[in-house]
Parts: C-alpha cells; sequence; structure tokens
C-alpha cells in the first residue's frame, strides 16, 4: 500500500542531494518535486500490508526520516562553521594508498598532471588559474561530517560547500565533474576543466596503482582502475583531446620513482589495450581493424577512432581493394627486409621507381599534415595515390637484385613508404572482406 509522508520544511535548506540520498537510499522513499522540479517537504512509501494502521506507518517513517534529516542538517550546518584549509590539512593524514602515500599527496600529482594538460590544450590565463585551484582543492570534501557520513556524495557535497565558501562556479563545477564517469556508461564531466582533472585523477590512480603492483586480475578489481581507465578514455574520446595517451603515460611516470619504466609502460599498454578495444567495439568496429590502427602505438584516440571508422568501411568496398593490395605489398616486404641507407635517386635504373619516388614526395607533405590534422580521410586518399606507382614498381624492377647498391636503394625505398603506412595503420593485420 503506497502511503505519503512529509516533513519539516526548514530541512530544505540542506542540499537537496543529501535529503534525497537519505530518502532513496537509506529509507527507499520516493522523493517528490514540484512541476518546476523543486524538492517539497514530502516522501512517499510502500508499506507492505493493507491500509490498516496506515496513519501509523506514516507517523513511525515520518520519526525515522526526520531523526535522519535532522542528523544531516547537523552535519551541514557543523561543516560549514570551518573552511576549506581545514579539511585540506586533514587530507595529509587521510591515507589514500599505503604504497601511494596520503589523499594530499595524491592531490599533489593531480594538480602537477592538470597544469602540464593546461598547457597541452592551451587553456587562456583565468581558465588555467581555475584549473589549477579546482585540483588543489578537489578532494577536500572527503573529511568532511557530510561525506563522513554519505560517502556516495563526494564531489557533490564539494561542489555545494565550494560555492558556500565563496569559489569561483567553474572551480566548483569541477570539483564535482572530476568523479565522472561514476560508472560504466555514466555522464562525463561537461567543462573543459571538470574533464581535465578528471582525466588527471585517473591517469594518476591507474599509473600509481600498477606501479605497486597492483594489476586488477580476472574479476577482481577493488580500486576500480579498469572502470576509471574506460572513463579517461571516453572523455579523451568526447573532447577530441589532441595528445597522445603514451604522453599522458610518461607525464603520469615522471610522478613516481620507478625502477623498470619499460616494463611499467608495457604494462599500461596491455591495461588500455583490453578498454580500448571494448571502446571501439561498441562502435561495430572489428578485432582486427583494433589491432591494425593501435599496431604501433595509441597516439590520439580520436583520429585512431576516425582510422578505424574508414578502413572498417574501406574493407567491404572492392574499389579499394586494389589499393589495399599495394599497400601490403609494401608491408610485407618491407617487414621481413632491412634498408640501407637513405635513398638516393642516382641509383634508380627504372622510371618507375623513378615515378613512385617521386609521387611519395609529392604526397608525404600533405599526407602528413592531414594527420596532424585528424583528417584521417584526406590521409587515406593521399596513401591511395601511390597504389598505382606500387603496382608499376614491383611489376618492372627486382627488389632484391644481385647488385648489393640497387638492392639496398630498393629496400630503402620499400621502407621509406612503409613508415607513412604504419603512421595509418598496418594494413596487413586487416582480413580482406568481399
Amino acid at each position: 500500500t503506497v502511503f505519503m509522508g512529509q516533513f519539516e520544511e526548514a530541512f530544505l535548506q540542506v542540499p537537496a542531494e543529501v535529503l534525497i540520498t537519505s530518502m532513496k537510499e537509506h529509507q527507499r522513499y520516493f522523493p517528490v518535486y514540484d512541476q518546476a522540479g523543486q524538492l517539497k517537504p514530502y516522501f512517499v512509501g510502500v508499506r507492505n500490508g493493507d491500509e490498516h494502521g496506515l496513519d501509523k506507518v506514516v507517523r513511525g517513517n515520518e520519526k525515522v526520516l526526520r531523526a535522519r534529516l535532522s542528523d544531516a542538517q547537523f552535519f551541514y550546518e557543523e561543516d560549514l562553521k570551518h573552511s576549506i584549509d581545514v579539511y585540506q590539512e586533514k587530507l595529509t593524514r587521510l591515507v589514500f594508498q599505503e604504497k601511494l602515500g596520503t589523499v594530499s599527496e595524491k592531490v599533489a600529482r593531480v594538480k602537477k598532471l592538470t597544469a602540464q594538460l593546461a598547457k597541452m590544450l592551451q587553456l587562456d590565463e583565468q581558465s588555467t588559474a581555475h584549473a589549477l585551484r579546482a585540483a588543489d582543492i578537489c578532494k577536500f570534501d572527503l573529511t568532511t561530517n557530510m561525506v563522513i557520513e554519505f560517502t556516495e556524495l563526494q564531489g557533490i557535497i564539494g561542489e555545494k560547500y565550494a560555492l558556500a565558501f565563496g569559489e569561483d562556479q567553474a572551480v566548483a563545477q569541477a570539483i564535482r565533474e572530476h568523479y565522472l564517469p561514476d560508472k560504466a556508461q555514466g555522464a562525463l564531466p561537461q567543462s573543459t576543466i571538470g574533464a581535465m582533472i578528471s582525466v588527471a585523477d585517473k591517469l594518476d590512480s591507474v599509473v600509481g596503482f600498477l606501479s605497486v603492483g597492483l594489476t586488477p586480475t580476472g574479476s577482481q578489481d577493488p580500486y576500480g582502475l579498469r572502470r576509471q581507465a574506460t572513463g579517461l578514455l571516453r572523455i579523451l574520446l568526447e573532447k577530441n583531446w589532441q595528445m597522445k595517451l603514451e604522453d599522458l603515460f610518461h607525464m603520469a611516470c615522471d610522478l613516481y620513482e620507478i625502477e623498470d619504466r619499460a616494463r611499467l609502460l608495457q604494462d599500461l599498454h596491455e591495461f588500455f589495450v583490453l578498454r580500448v578495444a571494448y571502446l571501439f567495439k561498441e562502435r561495430q568496429i572489428e578485432q582486427d581493424v583494433i589491432d591494425a590502427v593501435f599496431a604501433q602505438e595509441f597516439g590520439i584516440l580520436s583520429l585512431a577512432l576516425k582510422k578505424a571508422e574508414i578502413l572498417s568501411a574501406k574493407r567491404h568496398d572492392e574499389s579499394f581493394k586494389t589499393v589495399y593490395e599495394g599497400l601490403t605489398r609494401i608491408l610485407n616486404l618491407a617487414h621481413h627486409e632491412q634498408a640501407g641507407e637513405a635513398v638516393d635517386p642516382s641509383l634508380f635504373e627504372t622510371s618507375s621507381e623513378q615515378a613512385l619516388y617521386e609521387k611519395v614526395q609529392a604526397i608525404k607533405q600533405d599526407y602528413q599534415e592531414a594527420l596532424m590534422q585528424s583528417q584521417a580521410d584526406v590521409a587515406l586518399t593521399k596513401l591511395s595515390e601511390l597504389a598505382t606507382p606500387i603496382h608499376d614498381f614491383f611489376d618492372h624492377n627486382m627488389v632484391m637484385a644481385e647488385d648489393q647498391a640497387i638492392r639496398q636503394n630498393r629496400l630503402a625505398l620499400v621502407n621509406d613508404i612503409a613508415e607513412l603506412i604504419y603512421d595509418f595503420a598496418d594494413l596487413t593485420k586487416i582480413q580482406w572482406k568481399k
């Protein structure tokens, strides 16, 4: 039987999220809103039984909720008697993880990463100042009475209190957003500053835990590292940030004393490649295309996604088959043979190798600029221009010529082209589909 109760309007002075959490999570009540979406001093519950004695049930539930809301109101009023600095000082005694130090030390790392992200994104002076302030106080609410009692409100209370303590709106919003996404398909930070601190926080956590050997195994992931890594990747894709994932790894590694950096970077690659594959498969990208695009490095994720989407379409395009075969002929030979010195045009014996060399020079700059501008379609179009001269080259030249100088020169040309192709993807990993 459904019933409705009420509570004192004075409790509405407490942040609505606190009241809603008390009603929904602790008491399993439905909060009540008006048509404008404002919380009202009522709640709806469901009684396991009929209407007999329902008025007593309502009064009993009102009494229980009143006690909870009184506690919340007390915590709220007590918390506002102090300052952010008081809560910041308490973070120096709050352990983040025994091998990784206190929360205060973690915040210091997050602030350093945020400063580097601000430079990479070329933020203006004011936005950078807001970002650094938000990073500096992003965890202060963890030591408030309210968050100690309602742990699920971390960040939300941070935003409310930051505004109450006179912080800028952009700073307060970023404090709340830096915990996002808080679940697999959860909402992402809307502001650039919130996204930056979220990336910095998640990056530090993943790199930090992996650096001390706490890599998730099987279904065990007590620190939520898989979720944090996926969230980080989702933000990079959503914001279309032009930064390489490997650069972020190095930035975070610089903040730790790491004995075997190469090993940690390899662990990070293996950990993230599964998360990247998951996100790309959600976009209907098949595994062999994912392998092709990430054969060299992760690079800029948004560019990698564009490459993958184009290649996924091209693999079914019969008109692209000649291009695919020409480019893979280059990669197959370059993969098995080492080149010598730089290409020497004076050693060319045929017009076809001269033509291929000239075509490479003609498209090279435009191709590389297209990649720098994240124009994957333009880049692949430029690469495709090499197909015909590549086929002519193989039809009229013996690459493995008896003359050592001629052979090495042709291999050098092949490897130069292969480097360009690898910058796009390792096409040999893609299974051609009719």
